[in-house]
């Protein structure tokens, strides 16, 4: 909904861009129009030919209303990914002010293990759903084996993130993890490998593959993709 998509949209290259990902939070949209801000760069970037897909985090009080959600993006030409939920999540409204960050994890429930057998199901059957719609209504370059971002492998987390740890990752090779200042990492979970700035072009990859140190992989679309199984 930025003001500077059409910009972005009339400036740069499709060619050069892998994919977007649009997460959808809709209850941070408060009116119509910015719903329907949304859906119109939504098309238009499509329409550009920007391979593009919108996702929808599946928090546990978002999980009733995800079936009316898709139906109305997807009468639109939107088909919703369902993204499992990572992290904490409050029991109570209060909990989500600055005053009470420090004390969250005490008060809330950890994602995606806290999941209920019942959301579990609901949420699995969503993400085949929507695997399946996008098949059929999405062109073949929009498909999802292109995307280091597969949100069909979600179901795979349902219980929890999986760990890499002492396996051969290609990451600091194939793949790499850039701030906003330019600074490269071998991924988001091992910043001790500083690997240098790509503003200032002095980057010095891997010439080896490194086994993985990190406890949880917290991006498993990379770490299924980069780790030598």
């Amino acid at each position: 909904t930025h003001k500077d998509t059409l910009h972005f949209a009339d400036n740069i290259d499709p060619e050069k861009v892998d994919f977007i990902h649009c997460s959808l939070h809709i209850q941070e949209h408060k009116t119509v129009d910015s719903i329907k801000d949304f859906i119109k760069n939504y098309n238009l970037l499509q329409k550009r030919g920007f391979k593009i897909f919108a996702s929808y985090l599946m928090y546990p009080h978002l999980i009733r209303r995800f079936k009316k959600d898709y139906a109305r993006f997807k009468s639109l030409g939107i088909i919703l990914k369902p993204k499992v939920f990572w992290g904490n999540c409050a029991r109570f409204k209060i909990i989500d002010s600055i005053i009470f960050k420090k004390i969250r994890k005490f008060f809330g429930k950890r994602f995606p293990e806290m999941y209920s057998d019942r959301q579990k199901r609901l949420i699995k059957s969503y993400i085949e759903a929507s695997s399946y719609d996008e098949n059929i209504n999405i062109k073949k370059e929009h498909c999802s084996k292109r995307r280091t971002i597969d949100l069909s492998l979600d179901k795979n987390w349902l219980n929890k993130l999986p760990s890499f740890k002492g396996k051969k990752c290609l990451s600091g090779m194939k793949f790499i993890k850039m701030d906003q200042n330019g600074k490269v990492y071998r991924c988001n979970d091992e910043q001790h490998h500083y690997l240098g700035n790509l503003f200032n072009d002095k980057i010095k990859l891997f010439n080896e593959i490194l086994e993985c140190s990190a406890d949880i992989c917290s991006c498993p679309y990379v770490g299924y993709r980069y780790v030598l199984q």
